[in-house]
């Protein structure tokens, strides 16, 4: 394990601004964008209208991240995001065609 002189402070204490300018100009507007498209997908109702959508927004990102960093690099991450993003509906019970 790699430890520098300052291994006891939390990273974001290093470079604050460098974090702060990541979640406000692309996290934040992507997640927003994100929460609207399943907005828009219940109100046309293939959610249920009890579905919380911030917290369907971050299981679906979450898991998504996760699967594509584990992707193998020769692998079409297109395809397989969707194929992913489609089970994981189907195991949240929504009813997705294969």
């Amino acid at each position: 394990m790699c430890r520098s002189k300052d291994a006891g402070h939390d990273r974001n204490d290093r470079y604050p601004m460098l974090i702060e300018v990541y979640r406000e100009t692309y996290f934040l507007p992507r997640r927003s964008a994100f929460v609207r498209a399943l907005q828009r997908v219940q109100a046309a109702g293939l959610l249920p209208r009890n579905t919380d959508l911030e917290t369907l927004a971050d299981m679906l990102s979450s898991a998504l991240m996760y699967h594509l960093l584990m992707l193998p690099a020769d692998e079409n991450p297109v395809g397989e995001l969707r194929k992913q993003m489609a089970r994981l509906l189907r195991q949240a019970g929504f009813e997705i065609p294969e």
